[in-house]
């Protein structure tokens, strides 16, 4: 395979303030260097932070629902903006959340920023006439931060059981213990010493993943779906919780 040049940049990964930094070439012709750089959608940074890439999906996302709202004023069935709002906007998002969550709560009230705003034009309120929970209820929708949590465990069970080629016994450790899934693995926390790896993945996953297994029924691990509508339905119960206690 021949490499178009152009196209090939050098990206250091590294915590060192000062890298050594060597320069590398193909076919004769050096490689520029740079500090983030898009791999499949994603906006890749050599400290491995997702402040650039999160701040990019939500200016995003924020230009489309601002071009939906002058381009669809007349559209008044609230389910096809609903529709308008998840495929255009809320993808924006939420695409590849498993890579990139947040690790800070600035970043994370940024990304629900947007859907809060995109409630109010779904249900052409104004601000101030229903809470955000109470929107989200009403548009059988969840806070951004249980669907990132959501599709986090979603993630690890399709790798768990072979529905991704992901070997998780290489990043995580398991110890088997009874809870009411029967005997179950649940996963031993690691020890981290930066605030990057306390929020990569297979960190973070540790304690939604027991906390589920310590909980759910055992048949909602039967299947994918089942797993999914158990998921889907717990969120949607602790939404009704915070609307009835606001």
């Amino acid at each position: 395979m021949n490499f178009n040049v152009g196209k090939c940049k050098v990206l250091t990964i590294t915590r060192k303030r000062n890298p050594i930094n060597f320069p590398y070439r193909v076919h004769g012709n050096e490689l520029s260097s740079c500090k983030v750089e898009k791999d499949l959608g994603l906006l890749v940074s050599s400290d491995l932070k997702w402040g650039p890439h999160i701040l990019k999906s939500v200016a995003k996302a924020n230009k489309m629902l601002g071009l939906l709202k002058r381009l669809c004023f007349e559209i008044t069935n609230t389910q096809v903006r609903r529709t308008l709002y998840m495929t255009l906007v809320r993808s924006q998002l939420t695409y590849g959340c498993e890579v990139w969550c947040p690790g800070s709560r600035q970043l994370s009230l940024k990304i629900e920023g947007v859907q809060r705003r995109a409630t109010l034009w779904i249900l052409k309120k104004n601000r101030g006439e229903l809470s955000y929970v109470e929107r989200l209820r009403r548009l059988n929708l969840i806070p951004l931060v249980y669907d990132r949590e959501q599709k986090d465990l979603v993630f690890y069970y399709k790798c768990k059981n072979n529905m991704i080629d992901i070997d998780v016994e290489q990043y995580v450790e398991t110890t088997s213990t009874r809870t009411r899934a029967g005997t179950s693995q649940l996963l031993r926390p690691q020890a981290c010493k930066t605030t990057t790896f306390q929020s990569s993945y297979f960190v973070r996953i540790v304690n939604l993943w027991n906390y589920v297994c310590k909980t759910a029924p055992s048949n909602s691990f039967n299947t994918l779906s089942s797993f999914k509508t158990y998921l889907h339905k717990t969120y949607l119960t602790i939404l009704t919780y915070l609307v009835r206690t606001h």
